[in-house]
């Protein structure tokens, strides 16, 4: 006879699911779910994954991406971009058209000479109907010499009009410049050009401009005298003119900046004159968010790889610029490394890693070095501060203290860290040693070029020619097919995934199965851990999965969750995950916010995290979040007959 139990007595309650998932079979104790993909169990409550959001590139799915990386954005130095000048005699007005490229963090310098009483700073300038600001009003104490200076942040791109008003009428002179990657809050600075100046002769000169190699030094000078004024040997003109009546000449020129630095201009014959200049700011790179990078390449091996460049900017976050770096001889994507500032990638030949300087913008405005003859590699890494690099058939080799990449001289000699015919799977980093993983197993070698064989019995042997190793707590964290290890020097690696989850019995019709897949990209951001798991590596349906460590992983339990599905482009290639710490995703945003990066389709998707790195965010923070998601007990098995008279699921919006 079938076992009842009393009226309203619960037979089993979910109401925990912290233990995460991949557990088949419920044992009573471990507060866990077989299966749960945008649903993100918590102790009393499921909570919904961060949204997956898309950036289209609409490259072809064959070029997937695999390794990501990120720089922020160092002080920009101001570029030149375009002059005008203008005079008028005797008149209350004058219109010079001027044209400002569209390039980031612009700034409009203008300067007006004339001849008239000392103090006078004209009635106004503006360029496309917008004021632009008096900086600076120098004036002769003996003669009728002034000159002003005024600035404009952010001035409207195009052609159009600057406009001075003055009263009374009086002869005037207009130079203009104006420039990008320069500051938006502090556009210049050290302005010098006082009022009542007494210079006489044929040598303006102002020397002391407090200024450095990252901003640019200008100035500008007027005469009354009817002669030549020249900039400096060093110095760029800007422009020079004298109105009609010979009345007034205007001079204006910029040169790099410097410490302590000068500008000089030069009459053509003896006179009275006046100064006045600044140095111009570049874009800080203080506090300000950078790129992400994406290094892409195709399946077969047989065609150049790619680097992609999306901004990290608050407005203009996962904004994709403008073209690809063509990686030329790298046909299969190798691991980069930044080294003393900058990154380097690999070539993949007998060339020199390209080093890569990151400017604002498009992809057309940084600076990829050419590929130059010299020792080439796979995959790049670090060693105590120096550079490493190995190159299938020959081996590693380790770049001198303070080296430079690409002065072959600086090389070390290629030497074998196993077979040397054997392409590294991944390089990495960890207690003054480099750790190499390869299809042998896992070694490592020191700065001497001796190396060892640590481990033997991962049996790598698998279609991907790329894993994942990264810097985990004490030691780093390696994904496998066999399943995520942790390893501290000096011990055995421990399996971190789904090892030691109940996993028999068989899933129910319509879930993904897990614990029989392989684990592809693998990232670390403070206590988190995310990955991508493929369930079953001949199709290319994978997860999203995070984890996280309270304490050492040799002492925590990890319990695995699903973010969200993803589509891979390969069913036999290494995908690639990334942790980006110096976005901006919030326009509103004064502090940077985690966000995480993958492949799918050939397009990149991200997902916001929390201020700590995690996907679990508190209801206060209103972001897009899943509307819906997928969770999937396990198991639950009755010894005896029993009767079911109801089961009852409680949801809430209230997530």
């Amino acid at each position: 006879m079938a076992q009842k139990n009393p009226p309203g007595e619960r037979i089993k309650l979910w109401s925990d699911f912290s233990a995460g998932v991949g557990y088949l079979v419920d044992d009573g104790r471990t507060p866990g779910m077989y299966q749960a993909s945008g649903l993100l169990g918590l102790r009393g409550e499921l909570r919904p994954a961060p949204f997956k959001n898309t950036v289209t590139i609409g490259t072809d799915e064959a070029h997937h991406y695999q390794y990501f990386f990120e720089e922020a954005l160092n002080n920009q130095t101001p570029v030149h971009d375009a002059d005008s000048t203008g005079k008028a005699n005797a008149s209350t007005t004058l219109t010079v058209s001027h044209t400002v490229a569209n390039q980031p963090n612009r700034v409009l310098l203008v300067w007006i000479g004339y001849d008239n009483s000392p103090g006078w700073a004209g009635d106004g300038v503006t360029y496309n109907g917008t004021a632009m600001t008096l900086s600076k009003v120098a004036w002769h104490a003996t003669s009728f010499c002034g000159m002003d200076l005024f600035s404009l942040v952010a001035p409207d791109v195009g052609t159009h009009d600057i406009v001075m008003t003055i009263t009374p009428a009086m002869n005037v002179v207009m130079i203009a410049a104006s420039f990008y990657k320069a500051s938006q809050s502090v556009p210049i600075r050290s302005i010098f050009g006082p009022a009542g100046q007494t210079g006489d002769g044929t040598e303006i000169t102002q020397t002391g401009i407090d200024s450095s190699s990252d901003e640019i030094m200008v100035m500008g000078s007027a005469t009354l005298v009817n002669t030549t004024d020249t900039v400096d040997g060093a110095e760029t003109l800007i422009g020079t003119n004298i109105n009609d009546g010979n009345d007034i000449r205007g001079t204006a020129g910029f040169k790099a900046g410097s410490a302590s630095g000068s500008l000089t201009h030069t009459l053509g014959s003896s006179g009275k004159f006046v100064k006045v200049g600044a140095s111009v700011v570049g874009a800080s790179g203080a506090n300000r968010p950078g790129y992400l990078y994406g290094m892409r390449g195709a399946a077969a091996g047989n065609t150049p790889c790619y680097l992609d460049k999306l901004d990290l900017f608050n407005n203009s976050f996962a904004t994709l610029e403008a073209g690809s770096h063509e990686l030329t001889s790298l046909l299969k994507p190798g691991q980069p490394a930044r080294y003393q500032g900058f990154w380097y990638l690999p070539t993949g030949a007998s060339k020199d890693p390209r080093k890569l300087t990151v400017g604002e913008g498009a992809v057309v405005d940084d600076t990829l070095a050419a590929e130059t003859s010299g020792n080439g590699g796979d995959h790049l890494g670090n060693l105590n501060g120096q550079m490493i690099q190995g190159l299938t058939g020959s081996g590693f080799i380790i770049l001198k203290v303070d080296g430079t990449p690409t002065t072959d001289a600086d090389w070390g000699s290629y030497f074998p860290v196993g077979d040397k015919e054997v392409r590294a799977a991944a390089v990495s980093g960890l207690a003054g040693l480099s750790w190499c993983m390869t299809d042998e197993g896992l070694f490592s070698f020191n700065n001497k070029a001796r190396s060892r064989l640590v481990f033997e019995d991962f049996n790598l042997s698998t279609s991907l020619e790329h894993m994942a190793m990264v810097p985990w707590f004490d030691g780093v964290v390696m994904g496998t097919p066999q399943g995520i290890f942790y390893y501290v020097p000096g011990e055995r690696p421990i399996n971190i995934g789904f090892t030691g989850k109940n996993n028999s019995g068989v899933p129910p019709v319509g879930v993904t199965e897990l614990l029989s897949g392989r684990f592809l990209g693998v990232d670390t951001y403070g206590s988190f851990i995310y990955t991508i798991y493929q369930p079953d590596p001949t199709t290319t349906t994978a997860l999203i999965m995070y984890a996280e460590a309270i304490s050492d992983p040799r002492d925590s339990t990890i319990n695995w969750n699903v973010l969200g599905g993803v589509t891979l482009d390969h069913v036999s290639r290494f995908a690639g995950i990334h942790v980006a710490d110096s976005g901006f995703p919030i326009s509103a945003a004064t502090e940077t916010i985690p966000t995480l990066w993958f492949g799918e389709q050939g397009s990149p998707r991200y997902m916001r995290l929390s201020s700590t790195g995690g996907p679990i965010k508190t209801r206060t923070i209103e972001e897009r979040a899943n509307l819906s998601g997928d969770a999937f007990m396990s198991e639950l098995r009755f010894t005896e007959p029993v009767d079911l008279t109801e089961i009852v699921v409680h949801t809430s919006r209230d997530m």
